[in-house]
């Protein structure tokens, strides 16, 4: 979502980024004897994207939580979240059925959420299109919708993976 978010920080919108977890697990290769040089590498990442984005319109808080620790405590994270969002918010989450299990848990924290404060949820699906297939019918395609993005927002979307012109969300 880079993307987008670089449109919002250009039109000085406030942005809070939660990381439920550093992703540390995530580096092929991992096991949890291995020092923690994934994490500090992710919050490198971010401190990063916060210095893009423009600090004085960027906040991120961590949670600490290790990889695959989310859905132990997603009513505990609902609650903090509760607890953040105001009603003009719009919430983005990975998607609840991405078939990651801290990302269907960050999404179903997120989902709650919402819906107790009726709040407006963009759903991110990321592993998704690894598993999916083009009209696969556990994708809800009637809530598919693409933001597109010009040229300058692309450029700042660097990762080779992330190259299409638009990002796809659930709302």
């Amino acid at each position: 979502m880079g993307g987008l978010i670089s449109r919002l920080a250009t039109l000085k919108r406030s942005i809070l980024l939660i990381a439920a977890t550093d992703g540390a697990a995530s580096r092929p290769g991992y096991t949890s004897r291995m020092p923690r040089r994934p994490a500090e590498t992710r919050s490198l990442e971010a401190w990063r994207v916060a210095q893009r984005l423009g600090p004085r319109h960027t906040t991120i808080l961590r949670s600490g939580l290790e990889d695959g620790e989310v859905a132990r405590v997603e009513r505990e994270l609902e609650w903090r979240l509760r607890g953040l969002l105001l009603p003009s918010d719009v919430v983005f989450a990975t998607w609840r059925h991405d078939g990651h299990p801290d990302h269907d848990a960050v999404g179903r924290v997120a989902a709650n959420a919402s819906a107790a404060l009726l709040v407006h949820l963009v759903e991110v699906p990321l592993w998704a299109w690894q598993w999916s297939f083009p009209g696969d019918r556990r994708i809800p395609w009637q809530r598919v919708r693409r933001i597109f993005l010009d040229p300058a927002l692309r450029a700042r979307n660097r990762l080779s993976r992330f190259a299409r012109p638009y990002e796809i969300v659930f709302v």
